[in-house]
């Protein structure tokens, strides 16, 4: 493995050769942009068909949606010690960003005007939980942990299936101590623009 040291004469010139070329750019925003005006037109039948191309996992309407069954089944798949590191990563992630939760305040100002600030939380929100060879559980905790502390009342999230048309277990169980409950088997650009 290359070392390359911050500094060291023809730093940035070495990290050139591991930066996308402008053509290979261009042909990633033209598939996804593809992808997106595919998913907007034709809806859950693009998703599934994209699903199957990209994902090799055939899905419908009644597959789409991870169960609740499921993610129960992937919360108790966990030894007792993975499930308490899961809730106190939940717990430290939580006490920390209680921290900056903007505060609501309003006063009378000279003219007798009652001016301020009120925070009001999103309605809804989608997150998009990437998949692969290696459940990102910290990402589900980074991202719906943020959402519940701000009290977002609907939160969505969207995760590549497994072969096998599942996801992993230890993904839904942190969804599961999470709280989501609405999880969807759908992974790529296709994700984003259904959840748009």
């Amino acid at each position: 493995m290359p070392l390359f040291k911050y500094g060291a004469a023809g730093f940035f010139n070495r990290l050139k050769a591991f930066a996308e070329d402008e053509s290979g750019s261009s042909k990633v925003e033209s598939i996804v942009t593809d992808i997106l005006a595919t998913v907007q037109k034709r809806g859950d039948q693009a998703i599934f068909e994209l699903t199957e191309k990209l994902d090799g996992v055939r899905l419908n309407s009644k597959t789409l949606k991870v169960s609740n069954a499921e993610l129960i089944l992937g919360e108790q798949s966990l030894s007792s010690i993975d499930r308490r590191a899961i809730r106190d990563s939940i717990h430290c992630v939580t006490a920390f960003n209680r921290q900056s939760i903007p505060k609501k305040w309003s006063r009378k100002n000279p003219h007798g005007a009652t001016v301020g600030e009120r925070f009001y939380p999103i309605q809804r929100v989608g997150i998009y939980v990437p998949g692969g060879s290696v459940p990102l559980v910290s990402t589900v905790i980074m991202t719906a942990t943020l959402a519940k502390i701000a009290r977002v009342p609907e939160v969505c999230v969207c995760t590549p299936p497994d072969k096998n048309g599942g996801i992993a277990p230890a993904m839904a169980a942190v969804l599961s101590i999470c709280g989501i409950t609405e999880v969807y088997k759908i992974g790529g650009a296709q994700a984003v623009a259904a959840m748009g």
